[in-house]
């Protein structure tokens, strides 16, 4: 048997990253219909998301920006990074401007 005659090698997948998980987890919050950060119900009816909030705040630390609520949980990790694509949820309040 040659070199070119070896049957494949089977490779598993490799397992789902920590971030992989969190997003999956996210995503069934939403799907549920809560916010997948404070678990506040959504808000039903116009498209309004996380990035059209007064409470979503960026915090800058040396380079970086980390985009953070203020009505809920904060630690210094992405597990509290609030996307602005997200549903918005009951606390809701139109950012000025």
């Amino acid at each position: 048997m040659t070199l070119f005659e070896l049957e494949p090698v089977f490779q598993p997948d490799p397992p789902p990253t920590a971030g992989a998980k969190m997003r999956a987890r996210q995503q069934r919050r939403i799907d549920r219909g809560g916010h997948p950060l404070n678990h506040q119900p959504l808000l039903i009816g116009p498209s309004l998301t996380c990035g059209d909030c007064r409470f979503r705040e960026v915090l800058r630390y040396h380079t970086r920006s980390y985009p953070k609520c203020a009505k809920g949980p904060r630690t210094h990790g992405p597990g509290t990074d609030v996307k602005a694509s997200w549903p918005a949820c009951r606390l809701f309040e139109r950012a000025d401007g």
